[in-house]
């Protein structure tokens, strides 16, 4: 069984239309928030995905708010095999705005009085209780997921580091040039800001900063800013000047962007450092909601603070490292295998040596008290939506909720203070926070 996702529909009787003709019961969907031209399936589940996607066989559920057009013309959409779609003569602005590693529930500890900016959103607009995001919770993968609304294993991004054995390469997420490559990221997928830029008719994008935007993907060069070559080197990037960048792209004279994605790399990399319980994530909590200040500042000066749709969301949570290890060196002679981690020592995936996969697989099976040991094919990978791609490797770790994975020099060296890569669905930890605003919501 599969989804029918929706292409970017202005019109709320043709979504309900396209739905019938699909064999979809739109009695079955209601509308997100106030919009009345974006269908999602109706769930007693608080916590939702979000995205846009396009239709697809092999797709997490994901929604996109979309705005009324007051004025349109028409064009041939041929695609979905209707006369006619509906669309706005001045195009709906929506910003995508992503801060990496915000957990659920940060902004409920804080004092409300110094997050102005984030209460007005929320107040205004609408916040959802968590954002039920992919295994593995890992930058990379949600990020494509986030634009894609796919599964990691549909759109190939399946871990920060990733072994290809159809190239025999293995793609590291610090190294620059593989990050300019579109083979790690053109694999089926097509990112919103992609789908945005092919649609035509005045309709151009532009991404800041968010990892997996430097290679063309369907085709697509969208704007992006220039010197942001790696999403974990961006912290030297000031926050106003992202966002000065970005205003300056809606506004530009001759080609300004109707989508827009602001990246952030807070507070992901202060969670790792010093743990999602200090006072140092509070702080930078703070200093984001000063970036959501100037951002409005920004928008209320151009006259767009009232004509644009706002996304606040992330890619994943933390969780607290229990100081607690699995070594591998206790378990498995090194000469049986090789290991692909995402970088963290959490999600790790196992190649044995050819002859040798039962024998590594039986073994780690004997050793499941902080991790769990999955098969490829197996029930446990395919319910995680993590087992149908090349570049998932015959055995994968997932360790349970605080532990790590490694082997005797990586847990010798291993300094973090928080952890993700876990599922979802069984450490809510790991799943990030959402908020919308504006005229659809």
């Amino acid at each position: 069984m599969y989804t029918i996702m929706i292409r970017v529909l202005w019109a709320k009787q043709l979504s309900y239309s396209l739905l019938r003709n699909r064999g979809q019961d739109p009695e079955s969907f209601q509308l997100l928030g106030q919009s009345n031209h974006l269908l999602a399936p109706r769930t007693e589940q608080s916590s939702f995905s979000f995205l846009l996607a396009h239709r697809t066989e092999q797709s997490s559920i994901s929604f996109l708010l979309a705005p009324r057009a007051e004025q349109s013309s028409k064009i041939n959409i041929d695609e979905i095999g209707y006369r006619t779609l509906t669309i706005p003569e001045t195009l709906p602005l929506l910003l995508f705005v992503d801060m990496d590693g915000f957990r659920h529930d940060y902004l409920e500890r804080l004092d409300q009085t110094k997050i102005p900016n984030f209460r007005f959103f929320i107040d205004n607009g609408v916040k959802a209780r968590c954002v039920r995001n992919i295994f593995p919770s890992v930058t990379f993968a949600n990020q494509m997921t986030l634009m894609t609304g796919l599964y990691a294993e549909s759109h190939g991004v399946v871990q920060n580091n990733f072994y290809d054995p159809v190239f025999n390469e293995t793609f590291y997420m610090e190294i620059l040039h593989q990050n300019f490559e579109s083979k790690w990221f053109d694999n089926g997928g097509e990112p919103i800001w992609a789908t945005n830029e092919k649609a035509g008719h005045r309709r151009h994008s532009g991404v800041i900063l968010l990892p997996g935007n430097l290679a063309p993907i369907k085709g697509v060069h969208q704007k992006i800013l220039l010197n942001s070559y790696l999403y974990n080197t961006t912290e030297e990037i000031p926050y106003n000047f992202r966002i000065d960048t970005i205003i300056n792209w809606f506004i530009d004279s001759s080609n300004p962007i109707n989508f827009g994605v602001l990246y952030f790399p807070e507070p992901d990399e202060s969670g790792h450092y010093f743990g999602p319980d200090s006072k140092i994530i509070d702080e930078k909590i703070y200093e984001l909601d000063n970036a959501l200040g100037y951002l409005r500042h920004k928008l209320e000066v151009h006259g767009l603070f009232k004509k644009i749709n706002i996304i606040i969301t992330s890619d994943h949570g933390m969780v607290k490292y229990q100081n607690k290890s699995v070594n591998l060196d206790t378990i498995l002679d090194r000469s049986f295998y090789r290991t692909v981690s995402e970088g963290r020592n959490v999600v790790t995936q196992i190649i044995p040596k050819p002859g040798k996969e039962d024998l590594v697989y039986k073994t780690l099976l004997k050793h499941q008290e902080g991790m769990y040991v999955y098969r490829k094919g197996s029930q446990e990978l395919r319910k995680l939506h993590f087992n149908d791609n090349r570049r998932i490797m015959p055995i994968v770790l997932e360790p349970k909720k605080g532990w790590i994975i490694g082997n005797n020099d990586t847990i010798a060296k291993f300094e973090d203070k928080g952890l993700h890569g876990y599922d979802p669905q069984k450490v809510s930890d790991v799943r990030p926070f959402f908020i919308a605003y504006g005229s659809s919501v």
